[in-house]
């Protein structure tokens, strides 16, 4: 569950039973020691007396304890919705990308001495658009979920150089805002065969974040600037992008500048699913044959990018697992405070039905204290996990507001199940018939 793979050496390993078995051993010692310690601790006369032994002089610790697993299983509970919640937030979020059915094959590595590949790739390209299940195809140094393939500093042409900024990079063909489904807010995009013009300027494709970053005052007055991109690179702004989220939510969407490449890369299809098989051997088949030499490696952009969530997901799982132990393991020992003050209480429940005392006024007179405890418990807990919490989202650059509504449904939720343990309990006590609680003892 937890993503660690014990492999066959770990059994072998002396080490490992020698610390499980020694925290196996000391649980097992732990566990029996109080129960120990109690019993050995009654005073005979006392007990054959039947005030029992000095037992009720402990509620307070069994109270002490309860308060501190309902603190732990509110906590988690807690925990586990908010951690729940703001998964569900990330992947509701509007990447901007359309990222369904994209089928990726990574670029061939190996290529004949001189070859050239802007040519060799537009062959690929057009046999790939044979296949009736293929849309369309686009070829990038990187893909979404993927990182970029460089990093460096841009400022306006006008603007001084210390006012670069941070921007992120990579090359992309005509196809490939087509295939991830892009939308141009600005300019137009890159067409097929581009080159440099003899201005010297590079053309580039940019996203928003990219414009508000360098401090251009809109889309439309970016269009046509120049930028300079690096010590002293010349470039102009063809186009500008609406934002769109290259990878997690934990991060905030970066400036981000294309530039036009068809000679390499990763070579993204959208595709038709129905045949999946049959078209992955055709793309495959053609593949080998331009490319011979080298492995046929492919993934789904869908998957690549939903990698980045697969730990927060387990996270999720995890605590929800933790949160179920706790509650359990809260729960009996609730369970146990109330048989043993029902016990305690069972003339003085007697004596209250006799004097016509109803089953629910006793339900409520026994369950009162015990929910007292998980009130208090909801007290301590609320406060440390909305700290622990909001320093776990301060993590993502997406993220959901703790609002009290997460609380308040923590606190039903664990109030219906102490309800639920506490009420047996007390019900059972409630409807014991007077004579023999009057009998007891």
């Amino acid at each position: 569950v937890a993503g660690v793979e014990m492999s066959p050496g770990l059994w072998l390993d002396g080490r490992f039973w020698a610390v499980f078995l020694g925290l196996f051993g000391v649980g097992a010692l732990l566990s029996g020691l109080y129960p120990a310690f109690v019993l050995s601790s009654f005073r005979p006369v006392a007990v054959l007396k039947g005030k029992g032994g000095g037992v009720a002089s402990r509620v307070s610790l069994r109270k002490v304890l309860v308060v501190t697993q309902f603190t732990v299983s509110i906590a988690l509970l807690a925990g586990t919705l908010i951690v729940s919640a703001q998964l569900s937030h990330m992947q509701s979020l509007d990447t901007g990308l359309d990222l369904e059915q994209v089928l990726i094959v990574e670029e061939p590595k190996v290529r004949a001495e001189g070859s050239d590949r802007s040519a060799e790739m537009a062959t690929l390209k057009n046999e790939l658009r044979h296949i009736p299940a293929i849309q369309k195809v686009g070829i990038s140094s990187t893909t979404p979920g993927w990182g970029f393939s460089r990093g460096t500093r841009a400022y306006q042409a006008t603007a001084d150089p210390s006012t670069s900024q941070a921007i992120r990079g990579t090359s992309i063909d005509a196809d490939f805002a087509s295939v991830y489904g892009l939308e141009l807010a600005a300019g137009e995009g890159f067409r097929e065969g581009m080159v440099t013009p003899d201005s010297g300027a590079v053309p580039v494709l940019v996203n928003e974040t990219l414009i508000q970053t360098l401090g251009f005052a809109s889309n439309e007055e970016a269009v046509g600037a120049w930028i300079i991109v690096g010590t002293d690179e010349n470039h102009v702004i063809r186009g500008v992008f609406e934002d769109f989220m290259w990878s997690s939510a934990r991060w905030e969407t970066p400036a981000v500048m294309f530039v036009y490449g068809d000679g390499e890369g990763f070579i993204s299809m959208k595709v038709n699913t129905t045949d999946l098989p049959e078209t992955i051997a055709a793309v495959e088949a053609i593949y080998k044959t331009l490319f011979p030499g080298n492995p046929f490696t492919y993934h789904f952009a869908d998957t690549a990018f939903d990698g980045y969530y697969r730990a927060d997901r387990r996270f999720a799982t995890l605590f929800a697992g933790f949160a179920g132990i706790a509650i359990l393991i809260a729960c009996l020992g609730l369970f146990g405070l109330a048989s043993f003050t029902a016990a305690q209480r069972t003339k003085e429940i007697g004596v209250r039905k006799v004097l016509g005392a109803s089953v629910a006024g006793i339900v409520a007179l026994l369950s009162k204290d015990f929910l007292k405890l998980v009130a208090l418990a909801f007290v301590i807990a609320a406060p440390l996990i909305y700290v622990a919490m909001q320093r776990w989202l301060e993590g993502f650059a997406y993220r959901i507001e703790i609002g009290p509504g997460l609380f308040v449904l923590t606190g039903v939720l664990v109030l219906l199940i102490a309800v639920l343990t506490v009420g047996y309990q007390a019900v059972k006590a409630a409807l014991t018939d007077p004579v023999k609680s009057l009998r007891y003892e």
